[in-house]
């Protein structure tokens, strides 16, 4: 592995060796629509972000909600970076070299309010269909 993507392994192991050698060998088991996220949101690719929440309006609540934490955290993380901190994993490095401090603080925002919103019993479909508007 590259040296970021250790360093990467050892900060999401909190230090710990064979928890990193673990994330290392296994690499990051997030659902792939985190790496499409990802892509999409980096490259500003609107068609992409609807093309990814489309299909997601139909899933159930318990469903979605990892998913949306799972962007909050690269995205979190991506803000992290750009403040100088080392990211823990390649997608927060893509996002934090591609967008603003201000783009991931405003998505990171309008992430937080889908997840509370999810949780407080608003329709899957309807927070899809804001995130469409809030990411762009």
């Amino acid at each position: 592995a590259g040296p970021e993507d250790v360093d990467a392994a050892i900060l999401r192991s909190g230090g710990y060796p064979g928890q990193a050698l673990e994330i290392l060998e296994k690499g990051e088991q997030l659902p792939p629509e985190v790496e499409a996220f990802a892509k999409s949101f980096s490259a500003r690719d609107v068609l992409g972000l609807v093309t990814l929440l489309a299909p997601m309006e139909k899933w159930k609540r318990d469903q979605a909600l990892p998913v949306f934490e799972a962007w909050l955290a690269v995205l979190q993380e991506g803000l992290t970076c750009r403040s100088g901190a080392a990211a823990p994993s390649r997608m927060a490095r893509e996002v934090a070299s591609k967008r603003s401090s201000k783009d991931l603080l405003m998505a990171v925002k309008a992430l937080q309010k889908a997840i509370e919103y999810t949780q407080g019993n608003v329709s899957v479909a309807a927070v899809c269909g804001w995130l469409t508007h809030a990411l762009r």
